[in-house]
């Protein structure tokens, strides 16, 4: 059976909105996160209370065949994690946007299976963002799942 992504992300998604405050946990622009949600973040509308707001995109699908006739097939899942921070300070947007993403990272590695839907997950890489739109400080993490289907 193929590897169901869009339950691999409803899953990720689900596992973030439900440790929400614990990613908020000593910022100064906010003391929760205002949105979770999928998408590009040049398309997810996103008003100004909603910020912290953490958007996910599937971005990539890799697999490989194990053997003949699609059997134990291995699976690549890479996501977007874009934590975003709207804050009058920019100096500190950009302190508090650290801050979250290290407590993202925590998050997500304190849930290596994914609950069970991957053999492994990690944040492998983190990009920090010049502000562009609405926000003052946003960064990438480059998170990926690895995955057998039969």
């Amino acid at each position: 059976m193929a590897l169901d992504s869009d339950n691999v992300l409803n899953v990720l998604v689900n596992y973030l909105k439900a440790n929400t405050s614990t990613m908020a946990t000593s910022l100064t622009s906010s003391d929760q996160i205002g949105l979770v949600d999928t998408g590009d973040i040049d398309n997810v509308p996103t008003q100004i209370g909603q910020y912290p707001a953490l958007i996910v995109n599937l971005t990539n699908e890799i697999e490989r065949f194990a053997q003949l006739g699609q059997r134990n097939n291995h699976h690549e899942l890479v996501f977007s994690i874009w934590p975003l921070i709207y804050f009058t300070d920019r100096k500190q947007a950009q302190k508090d946007m650290r801050k979250l993403v290290q407590n993202v990272k925590t998050v997500l590695k304190n849930n290596i299976t994914l609950s069970s839907t991957a053999m492994s997950s990690l944040p492998e890489e983190v990009s920090y963002l010049e502000p562009g739109g609405t926000f003052n400080a946003g960064a990438r993490i480059l998170f990926r799942t690895r995955h057998i289907s039969t």
